[in-house]
């Protein structure tokens, strides 16, 4: 009995131990350059969906992109919905055939996009209108936790690239900006969405969903349990309890397939 104790009270000491070093990272946007190939179908251990077919007509405005799943992106501005490559926009960078939505140089420079439910990866490919020359863009994802980060690419009218914006599973993506930083594309399209459609691993040990063990794991766990998330309940019991953080630590331990 008492080497039963004495274990449990090590596994104890060892989670509390994982989880005060956890405490002192943050949760972070992640950004991901795809550039002008298709699309991938994971995204930092998330499986991706492509957004469905938008039935609207064209050549109208809308301040709303439905990423299925029951996603949809609210815009800052209405943007002009086009058509790839039939229906007033040119061919993409690697043959997609769908929706592209039209932001006006008059209006703005840029494009500010906000999930409206849960949103953990999403992937945006941006087109300038201008074709003679790359025009620098910058991608800024932002999340429910506070974290902002930026990524910046030079792109060219008629190559389309595209980027990913992912956070961990107790986070969720709150804000998409598109910027033309030198203001000269004549405007650009986003098109070809994708969501996330959850996790590519299925392991439970990899709670923030990156496809890998890390100690951001158990911050992800952490933050769960703290805000009493049934996602948290490892065990199954149905309740919140230090057993739950030793269920955690030995799937950790076990490892993903």
């Amino acid at each position: 009995m008492n080497s039963v104790i004495a274990s449990m009270k090590h596994q104890y000491c060892t989670t509390a131990a994982v989880l005060a070093i956890a405490s002192l990272a943050t949760a972070q946007v992640t950004m991901t350059e795809i550039g002008a190939q298709s699309p991938p179908d994971t995204l930092d251990g998330y499986n991706l969906a492509p957004a469905p077919t938008d039935e609207r007509p064209f050549f109208d405005a809308y301040d709303s992109i439905d990423l299925g799943g029951g996603l949809n992106l609210t815009l800052e501005y209405q943007l002009i919905h086009f058509g790839v490559p039939d229906q007033g926009w040119r061919p993409w960078s690697h043959e997609y055939t769908g929706s592209a939505y039209f932001l006006d140089p008059g209006t703005d420079t840029q494009v500010r996009m906000r999930p409206r439910s849960q949103a953990n990866a999403i992937v945006v490919y941006i087109d300038p209108r201008d074709d003679s020359r790359e025009f620098e863009f910058e991608i800024v994802g932002f999340s429910e936790s506070g974290d902002v980060q930026s990524i910046r690419a030079a792109i060219r009218g008629g190559e389309a690239q595209g980027f990913g914006i992912s956070v961990p599973q107790t986070d969720r993506i709150t804000q998409i900006a598109v910027i033309n930083t030198d203001r000269s594309a004549g405007g650009f399209v986003v098109g070809q969405f994708l969501r996330d459609d959850g996790l590519a691993s299925g392991c439970y040990a990899d709670f923030d969903g990156d496809g890998e063990l890390t100690i951001f794991d158990f911050l992800a766990y952490q933050n769960a349990f703290a805000a009493s998330d049934p996602a948290a309940d490892c065990d199954g019991d149905g309740s919140l309890t230090i057993f739950d953080f030793l269920c955690f630590q030995n799937e950790f331990a076990a490892g993903c397939p």
